[in-house]
């Protein structure tokens, strides 16, 4: 990269983010292979390219999804999540893309960087499209799906939210795919509840917390209120006609609605 493009470039990034300018286009693939290509629309690239400044390149085999190709091209674009970037966009088009068995140790340590990925509230908009509920069992335990991870999950449930993570047992994958689906926005409602924390009372119109349960309805979606939390939300996604079959279940899925909204939480 030349002087005046790294000059451009550095003026425009601070603290590790990414390019206001970053986008990508399909790659033009071939009979075995597709993919993706991420440029930088403001910088202009040496070799002329219209789009922008080539930052790099992501390509999967399209009988398996398995990733033949990832790259970032020049040093000013490393070691600013491009690489995780262009994987979360393949993954809307490739919901089956997963890392390869045979890494190099970079690879490695990309994949793992990917596996680690905390839960944020935005990944939950990506679900109804990536479905990871049907997901096989190792693209999960791979980290192809951020924010989820399999282990050991707290307490006697098939998974819970810990750690920035939804965590799934063993138990979950012997679940139907609709079970297995609720789950997973149930767990994502307990990040929502820990978003919250104490401020639950004031969305259900209480003084503390521990009184939602006893609010009309509550109690037919948990014994406490971060399973009224939880639950609520799942409902949200998966079954809201059911809250209008009884006394409160409305009233309980509007003060969800409007945690979720007020703390980023994607809504249906």
């Amino acid at each position: 990269m030349s002087a005046h493009l790294r000059q451009a470039w550095a003026t425009r990034i601070a603290g590790g983010t990414l390019p206001s300018g970053l986008y990508f286009t399909r790659k033009s693939g071939t009979v075995r292979v597709d993919g993706i290509t991420a440029w930088d629309r403001e910088v202009p690239d040496p070799r002329g390219f219209p789009e922008g400044h080539l930052v790099g390149e992501l390509t999967w085999t399209k009988d398996t999804g398995e990733i033949a190709w990832v790259a970032v091209y020049d040093d000013e674009y490393k070691r600013r999540g491009i690489a995780t970037w262009m994987f979360a966009r393949a993954k809307e088009i490739e919901p089956r893309l997963h890392h390869s068995t045979e890494l190099s140790e970079s690879g490695k340590a990309w994949s793992r960087t990917v596996a680690t990925r905390r839960f944020e509230p935005g990944q939950v908009a990506t679900w109804a499209r990536t479905r990871p509920w049907d997901a096989p069992r190792a693209d999960l335990e791979s980290g192809v799906y951020p924010g989820i991870r399999v282990g050991q999950a707290r307490g006697t449930e098939v998974a819970s939210f810990e750690g920035g993570m939804v965590v799934l047992k063993d138990e979950w994958f012997g679940y139907p795919p609709g079970s297995r689906r609720a789950v997973l926005y149930h767990e994502a409602g307990h990040g929502l509840e820990t978003a919250v924390g104490q401020g639950v009372a004031r969305y259900f119109g209480v003084e503390n917390p521990l009184d939602v349960i006893d609010l009309p309805g509550a109690q037919r979606f948990g014994h406490d209120y971060g399973e009224v939390v939880a639950e609520g939300y799942a409902v949200l996604w998966t079954e809201p006609s059911w809250a209008g079959s009884f006394d409160g279940g409305r009233a309980v899925l509007e003060a969800v609605r409007a945690m979720a909204r007020d703390h980023g939480y994607p809504l249906p």
